[in-house]
């Protein structure tokens, strides 16, 4: 059988894993995705995965669900706190799967399924993205040092700030689209 498939089945099985089956299933496929390629494994090690678990871990259960336990003096809840290690869980597990389906894929198939769903212009949008993603992970960067700098502690005014950021970075891009004439 070919990993494309194997890949493409845990996929859709992490996606829909009932919580009950989910002790099983997510430890046989790290070690499945591990035994494929360990480099998949990359993003455990950036800042944003840390960033990810402590919401999932500490934040959200600290504001949703019932509190029904404490730590460090915090009242949280246990069911809220069960949720956010399986949505890791399926995040370690699904992050590495959409990797390597994207890295092995073949662009004309992709565009085809693309095709069949009604996206138009599959090749211009890959090109598009291939260029603008490396600009906004630099503008991205560049605007967290800029909001240390001016000390921004208001969540919804750092958000505010952010999405006005991301929207003028993406109209600073140049398009050069080609115009096809439609009757």
């Amino acid at each position: 059988m070919n990993n494309k498939y194997i890949l493409t089945l845990l996929l859709a099985s992490a996606v829909f894993i009932p919580s009950e089956y989910a002790v099983y299933f997510f430890p046989a496929a790290i070690i499945y995705l591990l035994l494929l390629d360990k480099k998949l494994f990359g993003f455990l090690f950036k800042k944003s995965f840390y960033l990810l678990a402590v919401i999932l871990l500490f934040i959200q259960p600290l504001f949703t669900g019932e509190k029904d336990f404490s730590l460090l003096g915090m009242n949280l809840s246990s069911s809220s706190f069960i949720n956010g290690v399986l949505m890791i869980f399926r995040a370690v597990v699904v992050i590495p799967i959409v990797t390597s389906i994207s890295r092995t894929s073949d662009k004309e198939k992709l565009r085809k399924v693309f095709g069949r769903i009604g996206v138009k212009n599959f090749d211009e949008i890959f090109e598009h993205s291939r260029e603008i993603f490396p600009l906004l992970k630099e503008n991205i960067k560049e605007f967290f040092h800029s909001t240390e700098k001016r000390k921004i502690f208001n969540p919804v005014e750092l958000a505010a700030h952010f999405i006005a950021f991301l929207i003028k970075s993406t109209n600073a891009y140049p398009v050069n689209s080609k115009k096809e004439n439609v009757l």
